[in-house]
């Protein structure tokens, strides 16, 4: 598989002191079809990583809902910000920091 293959939606996030950039639901042909929905693309220090789906637990914590590794976990992360490095070029709507407009 290559990420050509992964189909990506991107949802942006527009939410004034929030780390969270955009939602991404990806679609994996792999037997069939394999959906995840609700991977995020979050904002730490002047770079972006994308995060499984996951869910609350105790005492404020999130756990993922999903476990990828290896080339996988790769291929998934490299679609969804290449997706939403795309929606951010044509998307005038939303204002995101200057050094999101970089990694574009």
């Amino acid at each position: 598989m290559n990420v050509e293959e992964i189909s990506v939606a991107i949802q942006l996030v527009d939410k004034p002191g929030s780390k969270l950039r955009a939602r991404a639901d990806v679609v994996l042909p792999v037997e069939g079809v394999i959906e995840l929905i609700g991977c995020s693309v979050v904002e730490s220090g002047s770079t972006l990583f994308v995060g499984m789906p996951s869910r609350p637990g105790g005492q404020g914590r999130y756990f993922d809902t999903v476990a990828l590794r290896g080339k996988i976990k790769a291929l998934i992360e490299q679609a969804i910000l290449a997706e939403y490095g795309r929606t951010l070029r044509t998307d005038n709507t939303v204002s995101f920091p200057k050094s999101d407009a970089r990694r574009a």
